[in-house]
């Protein structure tokens, strides 16, 4: 198999994405295994030694509803690509089942099926840093934002040296974000962030204000106004981790009862609860109610805060 092929492999996980839904738990999977892959493990893993793992990453990285459904994406891999990229090991009247026939958390875990990377793809990782830090790259930018990526890979201890310049190179080539946009979305909101007014610049550059998307990029977000908002570094990362969203016709901010803080930060961050966002300077180009509910569903950590 060669490297393409195999970047290939990575690169079609993206098929299962539909109707705007995310589908997160593939790569997550993935990600924890070539992480382990690297750092030497030369051996199938038994379900329950992952599912502990997986479902923290679920919690943090993916919507509401992620971590009810964690075993499927270590059935489904061996299944979707005939053993190609994910093998499964354990009794034979479990395997020979239908690939739609998915086994309970249950029978994974009591039965002690086993998977992981097929033999082949784990050794290529192994030993070519290069092709490993263009796989992680693929899995980052197809289906998370960038504000999300170091957080990602210090989750699952994926070293340093297999990160840059790779996955940058392929940021560039596939999710070049539009540059004029981003200055017409700051415009729009007169350079400062939509939640807490943060305008901070030196001489005539901005700093810490960013343009973040409401529906990713990853998600077929458009790159429009009414699909981003201004917003400090700091909202930005929160928002993307889904701690608050945007109500889609109020346009007031909701923070997740799942957020946690105290002293200060609670009195600085949690404060916005409720607050009406900095409108735009034109009603045209407030954030349109599909990208907010999109977000709503998708990304922000039920249920929210009471108002």
């Amino acid at each position: 198999m060669t490297n393409q092929e195999i970047r290939q492999l990575f690169q079609d996980i993206r098929v299962w994405q539909q109707g705007g839904k995310r589908a997160p738990h593939k790569p997550l999977l993935l990600l924890l295994a070539i992480s382990r892959a690297i750092q030497g493990e030369v051996t199938i893993t038994e379900y329950s030694a992952i599912d502990s793992p997986l479902k923290s990453l679920l919690q943090k990285f993916g919507p509401s509803s992620g971590p009810a459904s964690r075993h499927y994406p270590f059935w489904h891999l061996g299944t979707d690509f005939d053993g190609t990229l994910w093998q499964l090991d354990g009794p034979k009247e479990i395997l020979e089942r239908p690939p739609g026939k998915t086994p309970t958390l249950t029978e994974l875990r009591d039965l002690n099926i086993r998977g992981g990377l097929a033999p082949k793809i784990r050794e290529r990782l192994q030993r070519d840093i290069r092709l490993a830090a263009e796989v992680i790259g693929i899995l980052l930018y197809t289906h998370f934002p960038a504000t999300l990526h170091e957080d990602i890979l210090a989750e699952v201890e994926i070293p340093a040296r297999f990160i840059l310049p790779p996955v940058h190179e392929f940021d560039r080539q596939e999710y070049r974000r539009d540059s004029t946009v981003r200055q017409r979305i700051l415009k729009a909101y007169n350079y400062r962030c939509c939640i807490c007014n943060h305008d901070l610049r030196i001489a005539d550059r901005f700093v810490g204000l960013e343009a973040a998307h409401i529906k990713w990029v990853q998600m077929k977000g458009p790159h429009e106004i009414r699909n981003g908002l201004a917003l400090c570094s700091t909202h930005h990362k929160m928002f993307d981790y889904g701690v608050f969203t945007i109500d889609p016709k109020a346009h007031y901010v909701l923070f997740s009862q799942n957020a946690n803080a105290s002293g200060p930060t609670a009195e600085k961050l949690l404060s916005y609860h409720g607050a009406p966002i900095i409108s735009p300077q034109k009603d045209s180009h407030r954030p349109a109610s599909a990208y907010l509910e999109w977000h709503r569903d998708e990304v922000f950590k039920k249920p929210a805060r009471g108002v």
